[in-house]
């Protein structure tokens, strides 16, 4: 069932990425000297060509395979002094490492970001879900709280509210959690 829905989506945004014929098409079809023939080659390979570009369209995860609209957040993290998680974000896993140290190197020494254990995961969201970010006061209680359409949206929010009233460097060692909201 699942191979027919990837099918049917394929097959719908081939029709989304139609476009005229190209040189592209005729490439591998010049030794095939029957016209009808050649004229299935040709179609075959601007199929070929709507396919691949469907098929990057999924990789970039702004469709999953059943259809469904969604998007992927990249979570990078790390411990950074005992216990304390370190997060960065991003829209793929080079944005989400940058991310991380460059709030890292904001709180922390680059001596100690750049020694910590990177690990990077994504999650698939769907396009509507928001995200809220929380910076807490050394008494436990969440102080700033931010909400963005994206982990590091929310995150900078945050970081903006928080700078009315701390340095940037107590910011960020502060931040608690970013979540779905």
């Amino acid at each position: 069932m699942d191979k027919l829905k990837v099918l049917l989506v394929s097959i719908l945004f081939a029709g989304a990425f139609s476009s005229i014929a190209s040189s592209n098409d005729e490439r591998g079809c010049e030794r095939v000297y029957n016209s009808d023939a050649k004229i299935n080659c040709i179609k075959l390979n601007k199929v070929n060509r709507k396919l691949n570009r469907v098929l990057r369209y999924l990789e970039r995860g702004e469709v999953d395979y059943s259809g469904n609209i969604i998007r992927r957040e990249f979570t990078c993290k790390a411990r950074i002094h005992g216990n304390r998680y370190f997060e960065g974000y991003g829209r793929n896993a080079e944005e989400a490492q940058e991310n991380f140290y460059q709030n890292c190197s904001k709180a922390y020494s680059k001596y100690t970001c750049g020694r910590s254990g990177v690990q990077c995961e994504y999650k698939e969201v769907e396009r509507s879900t928001h995200f809220a970010c929380e910076i807490y006061h050394l008494s436990g209680q969440n102080v700033f709280k931010g909400v963005g359409r994206t982990k590091n949206e929310a995150l900078t929010q945050t970081i903006n509210l928080c700078l009315n009233t701390w340095k940037e460097k107590t910011c960020f060692q502060r931040i608690k959690q970013c979540y779905e909201y």
